[in-house]
């Protein structure tokens, strides 16, 4: 006679007495079969460098224009600075508003994924993953609690770091500085610049961790799925 079923201390598995089977839970209405995230996190990740892109040359255009306020008042200095600048408002509007789009919908479809790789009691929707980017003040607080219930849902490797701490502190701190250094450009130029140096920095550390959560929560998903569907075999 086969043991009785015994279920794995995650309670995502249990032994039938011959082997272990993945524990099937009713979803939520949303729920939908698993549908690979890889193509829209490239088209995020890919999105996010040209917003990057346009930050770091937001960042050489600012702090030669700073040189040439405080150091070597040129104006081939200066030509250079409002050409790097111009360059990248360009490249930096492509990409964020790129990114604005793709980020989300990978949100979504990530999301989406949970309950088909196992997880419950969730407590937001992809609805909710994609939309609270949208929504003023709510862009504040939400895209950060639901990143970080898709990460633990996901169940990535624990992170060296506080990375979605990090991100969003990242994200929330350059936008504050950006807002205070157009008020300050107004009446300092050398000031303007330098708080729109530390915003362009603020930036590129957002976007280097978004794209690590990004490849985490893919790579995760993806391995989780095959997992699923090896013990279904």
């Amino acid at each position: 006679m086969s043991a009785s079923p015994q279920y794995s201390p995650d309670g995502r598995w249990y032994w039938d007495g011959q082997r272990w089977q993945p524990v099937v839970a009713p979803g939520p209405l949303w729920s939908r079969p698993y549908a690979p995230p890889e193509s829209r996190a490239s088209a995020a990740i890919g999105l996010v460098i040209a917003a990057m892109a346009g930050a770091g040359l937001f960042f050489i255009g600012e702090t030669l224009d700073l040189v040439a306020v405080l150091v070597l008042p040129d104006p081939l200095v200066e030509l250079v600075a409002q050409t790097a600048d111009l360059i990248a408002a360009i490249g930096s509007i492509a990409g964020t508003v790129g990114a604005a789009i793709a980020v989300p919908m990978w949100m979504h479809r990530t999301f989406r994924n949970l309950p088909a790789l196992g997880a419950t009691n969730l407590r937001w929707s992809p609805g909710w993953a994609a939309g609270c980017w949208f929504i003023p003040f709510v862009n504040l607080v939400l895209p950060y609690l639901i990143t970080r219930e898709l990460w633990g849902a996901t169940d990535p490797p624990r992170p060296p770091f506080p990375l979605l701490e990090a991100w969003w502190v990242a994200w929330i701190g350059s936008e504050i500085v950006q807002v205070v250094a157009n008020q300050v450009g107004r009446v300092s130029t050398a000031g303007g610049d330098v708080l729109g140096i530390v915003n362009d920095a603020g930036v590129l550390v957002a976007g280097v961790l978004l794209i690590m959560i990004i490849q985490a929560v893919t790579r995760r998903q993806r391995a989780r799925h095959a997992e699923l569907a090896s013990a279904d075999a």
